[in-house]
């Protein structure tokens, strides 16, 4: 139903496909839950072609008056009104385009060219087919060019079975609008695409064998039945369009999970999607306070324990697991997830100690995500580059330190030893003097240190002291909360 509805307000399956792909790259939404949301938006998008077919000249004059109306009192400048006199505007002026689509068709069968054209069209129903997609893929619309041939079909330019072939055209070329547009997406997006474009193929096989079995062979099929249910040309080009959508659309509902298996298996998920899905999160727990909560302290610690993975380039003894800009990327997402998560909790019935907890973890989250930022911009600049000796060394004794740090984090964190937290706190005191004479030591020792690594010294210093102090803000917090705990 949300399928459908969608495809009749954007009037574009490529639209509602793509809005989908977003959702799924920014982790709002599943591919299989969208897949037959996409699927059915085809469904809506016949809305269009049903205009077409309809006398509605002097509604849409009407139409066209009344909001000219509604702007000349100023209802546009209104704050509550506003957005409603918009989107009349808009609808009004689609309908608008959809007559003057219609009476502008009447005069095309007098240019030479193109009645030369629709004879060719009319002779060779491929060329009416591959015509057809042609003119859908760059209007980037099959209902929009389907109602320009049910006008043309109107006036006699079209006979009934190049119409026909016509309207089947139009869903090849928005296929293979689809498939261009989809070619630099990965992973779930890439899957959903495609999806859109087997359908458009699947239904495009179905209706084309049936054409040609009914023309060549006189069996009565699709153009038959049409005619059946009603003698108007027009209402049965504006049906073949419908049942087209219908009948693909139905099929392939029944083996949605067989053909998402399939999808995954051929476009699997990028390390980068992999990083951003949360593990143990789901919209289930919500109805638990409790265990949402825990489910969040858990899920905050997996990202935790992917900090030390940062220096995995930098350390001769480390097995490298991720691309670096992919895990900084992933788990910026994954961080959001759980923010979002978080923010739906405390709309829910919360005790005081409860909220608290919530509160605490909220700013987990934001502490988290600024050491990501950190360890990022700390790493990214000097994993490529090379440096003198004595500054490589340095670079490795603060790498070497921020990952020990970091291992002691995790350790803490998860145990919430009262006697480790403490310890930590002691550790992670105001280190600007040590680091100030590290810096003067390897000044004096190297005086011939260029001005461009005594910089990217500094900017080291700076990022490894901000992480300091932020592993120390996020020990305080869990020092915090332990001792709710305990009271």
């Amino acid at each position: 139903m949300f399928g459908i509805m969608s495809g009749a307000i954007t009037q574009s399956t490529s639209a509602v496909t793509f809005i989908m792909t977003g959702m799924i790259s920014a982790g709002l939404m599943t591919t299989r839950r969208a897949m037959p949301m996409v699927l059915w938006s085809n469904a809506g998008n016949c809305i269009l072609v049903f205009l077409a077919v309809i006398n509605f000249h002097l509604m849409v004059l009407y139409m066209l008056g009344m909001v000219g109306f509604l702007y000349y009192i100023d209802l546009d400048k209104s704050k509550l009104l506003k957005p409603a006199v918009g989107a009349l505007l808009g609808v009004s002026l689609l309908f608008y385009g959809l007559d003057l689509m219609k009476m502008g068709a009447v005069p095309l069968r007098d240019y030479h060219w193109f009645f030369e054209f629709m004879v060719a069209a009319n002779k060779s129903y491929i060329l009416g087919l591959l015509g057809a997609a042609a003119l859908a893929f760059i209007a980037q619309s099959a209902a929009t060019i389907s109602a320009i041939a049910i006008a043309l079909a109107n006036t006699g330019v079209l006979d009934k079975a190049s119409a026909f072939m016509i309207i089947y055209g139009t869903n090849l070329g928005t296929a293979c609008t689809t498939f261009v547009l989809s070619t630099k997406l990965k992973g779930p997006p890439k899957q959903l695409a495609i999806f859109q474009v087997g359908f458009k193929f699947f239904s495009l096989f179905i209706f084309v064998s049936l054409f040609y079995i009914e023309i060549y062979f006189h069996i009565p099929l699709v153009m038959a039945l049409m005619k059946k249910i009603t003698p108007h040309l027009h209402l049965q080009l504006a049906l073949v369009y419908l049942t087209f959508q219908i009948v693909g659309a139905g099929i392939i509902t029944l083996f949605i999970p067989a053909l998402h298996r399939l999808l995954n298996k051929l476009f699997p998920e990028t390390a980068e999607e992999q990083l951003s899905r949360p593990k143990f999160l789901h919209d289930q727990a919500l109805l638990i306070p409790e265990t949402a909560l825990s489910l969040i302290e858990r899920e905050q610690l997996r990202v935790l324990k992917r900090y030390p993975h940062y220096f995995d380039e930098l350390r001769e003894d480390a097995t490298r697991q991720y691309n670096t800009a992919f895990l900084h990327i992933g788990t910026d997402n994954l961080i959001k997830e759980i923010s979002d998560f978080t923010t739906e909790l405390i709309d829910k019935e919360l005790t005081r100690s409860l909220l608290n907890r919530i509160l605490n973890y909220k700013i987990r989250a934001e502490i988290l995500t600024n050491m990501d930022d950190c360890l990022s911009e700390l790493i990214l600049p000097i994993e490529k580059s090379s440096f003198s000796p004595e500054l490589q060394q340095f670079i490795t004794n603060i790498s070497e330190s921020l990952h020990t740090l970091l291992l002691i984090v995790i350790d803490v964190v998860e145990s919430e030893d009262p006697m480790d937290i403490n310890l930590l706190l002691k550790i992670t005191e105001d280190k600007g003097e040590i680091i100030e004479k590290i810096h003067t030591h390897i000044r004096k020792n190297n005086p011939k240190l260029l001005a461009e690594e005594q910089e990217v010294m500094e900017y080291i210093s700076s990022r490894f002291e901000r992480m300091i102090w932020m592993i120390r803000y996020l020990v305080r917090l869990v020092e915090k909360l332990n001792k709710e705990k305990l009271a």
